[in-house]
């Protein structure tokens, strides 16, 4: 009888199994049509040419496109040299996909048909340094990318820079992935962005669990890691807060733990308005409403946390417990730091 009962649930899990792959394929109703304005609006995300420019000063804007106007699309941020004590202005960089943002709520970063991020200083480093290494490689790994709340984790890196820096690799022989799975934990949605440049969608963050058994697909899951990330064949990378709960376990499993500093965390340069460069860069972009005054005023309040000083400083209080976790998990995973060389 026994032999019977474990035999009975084998067979129920091989039906399941069977189940969840031919909805992986498309053979059920989990996955949305192509012609669904979800996945045609995914699919113009995951296209979309990108502009990327480098703000230095009023008279010149540099960006790698053809794009060049009269007057400088971006207003520069000014900083005091050194030396000299004369004003002169911090660069700093902007990525804008020319597509409208997909991921959940806008925000104040999308303008018409186009979504503007800003690039912190060292995303390229962080990518190249720890990511793209780990993919050429081809094992498998775990890689958990943490920090507080509303410091670009989401928008800036995750959905941003390296999704379309992940793009670029597809291209390249030598990284031998064709398929990127990205799921969020407040979605019920399963994105798959495909190296012939389709884009499908599942109703169900579950999808992910099968689809990411290919040795060729990557998984990005933004906030708390997911059931069966485990069982990935190639790689997953987590974007997580600094909440225990959302990566405890993908600890004990990852290859590297990196942390996303503050705005003004140490190395950022404070403008003459007395911010931290990327956070008056960020208010540039996207909440160029908020004045000096206010953003100075936010500041000293709540620190370098973006979606308190520009948002929403309801919640600056939560933040604030977050920045205080994060000081106590750099001592524990000193090793963590985006800046390290090696």
């Amino acid at each position: 009888a026994l032999n019977a009962a474990q035999a009975a649930v084998e067979r129920a899990q091989e039906t399941y199994d069977l189940h969840i792959r031919e909805l992986a394929n498309g053979n059920g109703s989990s996955k949305l049509p192509a012609d669904d304005p979800q996945v045609v609006a995914a699919q113009k995300w995951w296209n979309a040419e990108l502009e990327w420019t480098t703000v230095d000063d009023d008279n010149n804007s540099n960006d790698t496109t053809t794009h060049k106007t009269g007057k400088p699309k971006f207003k520069p941020v000014y900083v005091l040299d050194p030396i000299t004590g004369e004003k002169v202005a911090a660069p700093y960089d902007v990525l804008t996909v020319k597509a409208p943002w997909i991921f959940g709520d806008t925000g104040d970063n999308t303008k018409a048909n186009e979504t503007r991020l800003l690039v912190r200083d060292f995303y390229d480093h962080a990518f190249k340094t720890f990511v793209a290494p780990d993919v050429l490689q081809g094992d498998k790994f775990i890689l958990i990318w943490r920090g507080p709340p509303g410091t670009g984790k989401s928008r800036g890196w995750g959905a941003g820079f390296m999704l379309f820096s992940l793009r670029e690799l597809m291209k390249d022989e030598a990284y031998d992935f064709n398929r990127i799975v990205w799921t969020r934990d407040d979605q019920s949605r399963c994105y798959v962005f495909c190296g012939d440049g389709t884009v499908e969608i599942y109703k169900s963050r579950a999808n992910a669990v099968d689809l990411a058994s290919d040795p060729q697909t990557l998984w990005i899951q933004d906030g708390a890691a997911q059931n069966g990330f485990l069982d990935a064949a190639r790689g997953v990378i987590i974007v997580a807060s600094l909440k225990q709960d959302n990566y405890d376990e993908a600890q004990k499993s990852a290859s590297r733990i990196l942390d996303s500093p503050l705005f003004g965390d140490g190395i950022d340069q404070y403008s003459v308005n007395g911010v931290p460069v990327e956070l008056e860069a960020l208010r540039n972009i996207a909440f160029p409403h908020i004045t000096d005054d206010e953003l100075l005023a936010n500041f000293l309040v709540f620190g370098g946390f973006p979606r308190a000083v520009l948002t929403d400083p309801s919640k600056g209080r939560a933040l604030l417990q977050q920045a205080l976790r994060s000081v106590y998990t750099r001592k524990l995973h000193p090793e963590g730091s985006v800046y390290d060389s090696d």
